[in-house]
């Protein structure tokens, strides 16, 4: 399965070099599983997104995408994260 996903610019760059190797995404409302595939788009998010509350300008994409795999997968089930959330561990595609 390809899964879209927003992908702020610090982390986007971060996983496009290969220094980034995880995604920490909410899990309650995707079905993430290994082997599945994660298309990142890069997001330049709005300020309201950002939390500094100056200006209304619309969030946009950049047109940038970078994939990866789901290699493993750490459910709250398993290791005690917090409900909804899972840690993906990725490798570039």
């Amino acid at each position: 399965m390809i899964h879209k996903l927003k992908c702020w610019p610090g982390p986007f760059l971060a996983t496009s070099e290969g220094r980034k190797t995880h995604e920490v995404r909410r899990c309650d409302d995707r079905m993430f599983d290994e082997g599945d595939i994660l298309c990142l788009e890069e997001y330049i998010p709005s300020a309201a997104e950002r939390g500094d509350g100056s200006g209304q300008k619309k969030g946009h994409f950049t047109g940038q995408q970078v994939m990866v795999r789901v290699t493993y997968i750490t459910s709250p089930e398993t290791f005690g994260l917090p409900h909804g959330v899972c840690v993906m561990s990725v490798r570039r595609v």
